[in-house]
């Protein structure tokens, strides 16, 4: 049976917390980032269309 000591609830405050919310943040934001590529690239794709749509034909 492990005994929780003061120690090792000290180490999982200030080590494992940190590291897990670090990694939160950056799994958020990649998240974000990503959505927002694909937004940009939908965007792209539709300016993309309309010029050729309004394009003169010879």
């Amino acid at each position: 049976m492990l005994q929780i000591n003061l120690g090792h609830v000290a180490v999982f405050i200030f080590i494992i917390l940190p590291f897990a919310f670090v990694i939160g943040a950056i799994f958020t934001m990649s998240i974000a980032h990503v959505s927002a590529l694909k937004k940009q690239a939908d965007c792209l794709k539709e300016k993309s269309i309309e010029e050729k749509n309004n394009a003169p034909i010879y």
